[in-house]
């Protein structure tokens, strides 16, 4: 079990690294475990393709597996390829990025990216990316849709009871108007508003949001953006069978 740990966490932050890689010894650094016991662990990884160490650098990037493996679970959600034209059509009428988001235990992830092709100024949060679930419109937006059990379930290790209960009050407004407005909550300069997508038992399958810049918003802004994506989310909804 030690050595699953180490694993994971050595790919973990050879994940995070945005630039060119990172070398074994910024790796020791960071793991603080022995070289000898890095290395023996990078060479498994690079043999099993999870890892891969440029020739000429010597730095170390994941490798191309984790893409297929991305790609085989993607491929099971089978929602996605249904909903798409909806995304495509709400970013191209909003003129703004779409994110499509999924809850995974205490967390979402952003499954869904559609940039509108005509603005050059984008908000983007990168597909994978895992957000605490009471963090964002997207994520408030779906928890407002869940009972207060799996709300206390999703959040209760993150906030205070105090917290909590301040969160229950905010939710009650979002389940009452059906959509969530967040400002400046992952990152400054910027807001999103969100809906949650219900399938066919009113389950919460996920979120549909729409991030813009903070200045660029007024009442009429929010107004339009409310209203095409409530109806986008509606449709959405009403494809995977909720009434």
């Amino acid at each position: 079990m030690q050595t699953i740990d180490r694993i994971m966490q050595v790919i973990e932050i050879v994940s995070n690294v945005k630039e060119d890689g990172i070398t074994i010894t910024e790796l020791t650094q960071q793991t603080k475990l022995p070289l000898a016991t890095l290395h023996r662990m990078l060479s498994s990884l690079i043999e099993h393709r999870l890892i891969v160490q440029d020739n000429e650098t010597k730095k170390y990037q994941l490798g191309n597996v984790w893409l297929e493996f991305g790609l085989q679970l993607y491929d099971r959600f089978d929602y996605v390829s249904t909903i798409r034209p909806e995304l495509d059509r709400l970013a191209n009428i909003v003129n703004e990025s779409v994110y499509l988001s999924k809850p995974i235990g205490t967390e979402a992830m952003v499954i869904e990216r559609i940039d509108a092709p005509n603005n050059r100024i984008r908000i983007v949060d990168q597909l994978g990316m895992r957000i605490p679930m009471h963090i964002g419109a997207a994520n408030k937006s779906m928890l407002a849709c869940m009972s207060k059990s799996q709300i206390h379930d999703c959040v209760k290790k993150a906030l205070t009871p105090k917290e909590m209960e301040g969160l229950f009050e905010k939710l009650l407004v979002i389940q009452a108007n059906g959509y969530a407005i967040s400002y400046e909550e992952k990152t400054e300069g910027t807001a999103s508003i969100a809906a949650p997508i219900l399938q066919r038992n009113s389950e919460v399958l996920g979120a549909v949001s729409i991030g813009v810049l903070q200045f660029t918003l007024n009442e009429e802004r929010i107004e339009f953006l409310k209203q095409e994506l409530l109806q986008t989310t509606a449709r959405i909804s009403q494809q995977l069978g909720f009434l």
